[in-house]
């Protein structure tokens, strides 16, 4: 009788492992062909770069985000409403934002 040994674990595991590979290397390609096509065009790499990186950290807060760092107050803070005044006087901010400054456009 025969005794068979399987060392390293299953072949699954190793598909998923490439599988994550290709997409991790499809990713590299695709943006390096992003940054020579930006050179081509005569944009500056290095700013096309810093523009990307300060797009990561620009977002819009959703109105239950901005009333719960209203409510914990981790920061000093102002919000600022930049609505025009019509629409600020129909549509009056949640009770929680009501120390807003409103600067109408």
């Amino acid at each position: 009788m025969r005794i068979t040994h399987s060392i390293g674990g299953s072949l699954t595991g190793a598909r998923w492992v490439l599988a994550l590979a290709a997409v991790a290397w499809g990713v590299r390609v695709l943006r390096a062909r992003n940054i020579l096509i930006d050179g081509q065009q005569g944009r500056d790499p290095s700013a096309t770069a810093a523009s990307r990186e300060l797009a990561k950290g620009a977002a819009r807060l959703s109105p239950l985000s901005t009333r719960l760092l209203v409510r914990t107050d981790p920061q000093p803070h102002l919000l600022v409403d930049v609505r025009d005044q019509q629409t600020a006087n129909s549509k009056p901010l949640h009770k929680d934002l009501a120390a807003a400054v409103l600067i109408p456009e």
